[in-house]
């Protein structure tokens, strides 16, 4: 089993042990009970998109199709990360399925703007830099694969897609549901 399926379960069994605990807060408390626990549940992720905040936007400007945009607010929270190491830690008050390493994170973002650009010997040098942070990290492998494919090497986009795949990155709809919850996650995060 990958790192990402066993951080997907993880985060399922997560989820339904905070539920039983909101549920028995709310039982044994009432009404205060559940805007205690409301406050718990929302604050950390609250506090942690404030210092993330240039990671989520950087998301959220590429899923917008705004790359140079999305590049630029990647590339601020790298330079907030080197000024201010202890950023990195606030990637605990979220959930990650595919890495818990900011720094990989931005770079793979920033690789898949210039990909989209069509820079594509940029956007390789970052998603390597993506992989020397995190060589478990599959979306990087994924897309190093599309750009092996637009170079035409067929045979070393199969290979990095499919090595995408075995780190726990298929493309099928695990990953689109995950995809399309981690976009929502960059927009609201991005506007607070």
């Amino acid at each position: 089993m990958s790192r990402t399926r066993r951080y997907q379960l993880l985060y399922v069994l997560a989820v339904l042990i905070l539920l039983a605990l909101v549920g028995l807060t709310c039982l044994w408390a009432g009404v205060a009970g559940l805007v205690a626990a409301a406050v718990l549940l929302v604050l950390p992720g609250r506090v942690g998109g404030y210092y993330l905040g240039d990671l989520f936007r950087g998301r959220k400007l590429i899923d917008q199709l705004l790359f140079n945009q999305g590049i630029d607010a990647s590339k601020a929270f790298l330079a907030d990360v080197q000024r201010q190491p202890w950023r990195r830690h606030f990637i605990y008050c979220h959930y990650a399925f595919y890495t818990w390493d900011v720094e990989a994170m931005a770079h793979n973002n920033i690789g898949a703007g210039h990909m989209e650009l069509g820079d594509l010997d940029e956007a390789e040098r970052d998603l390597r830099y993506a992989l020397q942070k995190d060589p478990d990290y599959p979306l990087p492998y994924f897309n190093l694969g599309v750009i092996a494919y637009v170079r035409g090497d067929a045979t070393a986009g199969d290979r990095l897609i499919l090595v995408a795949g075995e780190k726990g990155y298929t493309g099928g709809q695990v990953d689109r549901l995950i995809s399309r919850v981690a976009e929502t996650y960059a927009r609201l995060q991005a506007r607070g």
